[in-house]
């Protein structure tokens, strides 16, 4: 008896660079180069050629809406996909309770910890049930306990079977990953015009 392979996540903006579905991969890189690959990658993902590969981006700053709370920050994504109310807070709720932010869910964005504010930007990236989530410093700005608190939540992400990409510089948060890898104009295949 076989076993049905899943197809390979390609990583937009990073060819040749695939990963296995359910893979938990970090790129160890200068500090600040994180936005260069964010920003190929970003622009990279709308010329894929299977427009329901979703390739959801979490930036090193949350981007929350300030005066929304945490549910209707992740509820966001979904807004502009016309999903109906109560299929928005399902979604929202359950990517909220996945990565353990429930119980901020009602708290105002603005009024969050920074790991509670990264967290929410990551169950906001998780509610379009994307192919690939990739995370620029998840761990930037936050002191031990708290990156401890975004390491656990990205390691429930991995415990399901969610493929994730973190950018990273930050040893401490290479280490949780399941692999590394160090030099990222490699895997794009070409120099980082930012080095020239």
């Amino acid at each position: 008896m076989s076993l049905p392979v899943s197809p390979p996540v390609v990583v937009p903006g990073l060819s040749p660079l695939t990963l296995c579905r359910g893979a938990y991969l970090a790129i160890i890189e200068r500090p600040d180069s994180g936005e260069r690959t964010m920003a190929r990658i970003s622009g990279a993902r709308y010329d894929r050629p299977d427009p329901a590969a979703v390739t959801a981006c979490v930036h090193r700053e949350p981007m929350l809406v300030p005066t929304m709370s945490a549910l209707a920050n992740v509820e966001l994504p979904l807004a502009h996909a016309a999903r109906g109310a109560a299929e928005r807070r399902q979604r929202a709720l359950a990517a909220l309770d996945l990565i353990g932010m429930v119980p901020w869910a009602g708290r105002a964005s603005e009024e969050l910890s920074g790991a509670e504010a990264k967290m929410a930007a990551i169950a906001r990236a998780l509610v379009v049930a994307p192919e690939l989530i990739v995370l620029d410093e998840p761990a930037a700005g936050l002191g031990v306990k708290e990156t401890g608190r975004v390491l656990a939540a990205l390691d429930r992400l991995h415990a399901v079977g969610v493929t994730l990409l973190v950018l990273t510089g930050d040893p401490r948060v290479a280490a949780r990953a399941r692999a590394r890898a160090v030099d990222v104009a490699t895997l794009a295949g070409h120099d980082d015009p930012a080095d020239s």
